[in-house]
């Protein structure tokens, strides 16, 4: 059994994200999000996303910018943005009747309008209407509902900071409040606990659906325009949600084999949906091991010894890198020797190991909303004889197909670049994980249990180039010819899997 293996069945044994931007350290380009893959092209929509709150207010960007109905309108996870004829920017009212009028979504159960709320708000147009507006939303929206502190006014209120609406320091502070009814619009009902869970209350808006969970004690918008982005594209659409919008006009529209993409153009006039829903793909590189826990090892004779958890680093890097080159973006779970968790109890068993480390890598990835996930490693033996190539993927996950095709890539892509740096490895295949620790699945890779608290959420790889144990290995990956053969063999694999599993 191999040293890494021996490592991941202690973690499993022994066994919430880190609060921490996937991309923090990575992302130089401040308008694209590697969390969704998106970018925020339109400098009107980029200027209006930071004066009205930024990702506290919308959310990520799930789309590129495309044409809806006759506008320019890019999707955000909360809202969709909408250029008006003078480049002015809207938000539109994704609740009204023509988008997304639903009340039941992947369980829940939100508010419909209330005519009786409705009936009692200010007009549009008559004498001192913000005023009456915001006093409205006072009275209707109660930080305190029913004994739980539900903040709904104070999450109205403290939607648009001065500083985010004035970048420049100039400005009237008694303009906010009226931004924040642009982001929100009035209420349209009263709260409303979901009926089957009193936990969790609901606000309706004119733009938007304020969530209370009482587990948490946070307020916070619904990432209502994701399900619109859902009905377009029929993708991650929850069997509730499918059921109430068949008849919608949106319904399943976008169609990349068709004219602008566009399923039914007579049901969507003054519509091109090219390229909405089409992005970049997203990897998760993990560079195993690393600050404490340093893998396998090997000691030359000259004295060197050579760390997994610094060559893992080395091909990450250098595989990061090659991904940038390709129009892939990579998201990596460390570019420095540290330890990925080193004192936060992640798995939440009252105490801090070595499955917190593994558990805070597959919550980054998951996160980060990545396309795929690979764990750089090199193996490690007691038999120093033993050497080769070979690429885990997990049986048994609902991407199986997909990680196995992608082990099956960079098991061939491994084999392939390393006798064309010089090296002739031996090909050990991509078997599934369970063939390693009697049908126990490797952490990063296996599904939900009592050990794997929150699994992986796409198709994914460990990859033993190399056993660093075995001399002939060993002296070969000293080579950066060699190294540099690990992290473009990785990089082809990648991009052929993306070829064949194009993402959208």
């Amino acid at each position: 059994m191999s040293r890494f293996v021996r490592w991941l069945l202690l973690a499993s044994v022994v066994g919430a994200s880190l609060g921490v931007s996937p991309a923090a350290a990575q992302q130089e380009d401040p308008r694209l999000f590697p969390q969704t893959g998106y970018r925020v092209v339109d400098d009107a929509f980029w200027d209006y996303f930071r004066r009205r709150g930024g990702i506290r207010t919308f959310g990520y960007p799930v789309s590129n910018p495309f044409v809806l109905l006759g506008f320019r309108v890019q999707v955000f996870q909360r809202e969709i943005l909408q250029m008006q004829p003078n480049g002015s920017v809207q938000m539109m009212n994704i609740l009204d009747e023509g988008l997304m009028p639903y009340t039941k979504i992947n369980g829940s159960t939100f508010p419909a309008p209330d005519p009786e709320v409705i009936k009692r708000q200010p007009q549009v147009g008559t004498p001192e209407y913000h005023v009456k507006a915001l006093q409205f939303v006072k009275d209707n929206a109660p930080d305190v509902w029913q004994g739980m502190k539900v903040n709904f006014y104070q999450t109205f209120s403290s939607s648009v900071r001065f500083e985010e609406g004035f970048p420049d320091g100039k400005g009237e502070p008694g303009l906010i409040p009226g931004f924040n009814l642009e982001v929100w619009g009035l209420p349209t009902s009263k709260p409303t606990p979901d009926p089957t869970n009193a936990g969790f209350v609901y606000l309706r808006f004119q733009r938007g659906i304020m969530h209370f969970d009482s587990i948490t004690g946070a307020t916070q918008g619904l990432l209502l325009a994701d399900y619109v982005k859902s009905i377009l594209s029929l993708r991650n659409l929850p069997p509730d949600l499918d059921s109430q919008a068949r008849q919608n006009r949106m319904y399943g529209q976008f169609d990349p084999r068709a004219g602008g993409s566009v399923s039914r153009p007579k049901d969507l006039p003054a519509s091109d949906l090219t390229n909405a829903f089409r992005r970049d793909p997203t990897v998760f590189v993990d560079p195993g091991h690393g600050g404490r826990q340093i893998g396998a090892s090997f000691t030359y004779p000259d004295g060197t010894t050579l760390l997994e958890k610094e060559v893992n680093l080395k091909v990450a890097l250098k595989l990061a890198g090659l991904l940038r080159q390709s129009g892939i973006t990579p998201i990596l779970s460390r570019t420095t020797d540290t330890d990925v968790n080193s004192s936060k109890d992640v798995t939440g068993d009252d105490k801090v190991s070595l499955a917190d480390d593994l558990q805070a890598r597959i919550n980054m990835a998951n996160d980060a909303k990545t396309d795929l996930m690979i764990s750089v490693h090199f193996n490690g033996v007691t038999d120093p004889t033993k050497r080769g190539t070979q690429v885990f993927y997990a049986d048994g996950r609902p991407f199986t197909d997909r990680s196995r095709a992608f082990a099956e890539l960079a098991e061939v892509s491994l084999v392939k670049l390393l006798r064309d740096a010089g090296y002739e490895t031996i090909d050990r295949g991509a078997p599934p994980d369970s063939r390693l620790l009697s049908g126990s699945p490797l952490y990063l890779l296996g599904p939900s249990s009592d050990v794997i608290k929150r699994p992986s959420e796409m198709p994914s790889i460990i990859g033993e180039a190399l056993y660093l144990t075995n001399e002939d290995d060993a002296r070969a990956l000293r080579q950066e010819k060699i190294q540099d053969a690990v992290a473009r063999a990785y990089a082809e694999a990648i991009k052929a899997y993306f070829q064949k599993f194009p993402v959208a």
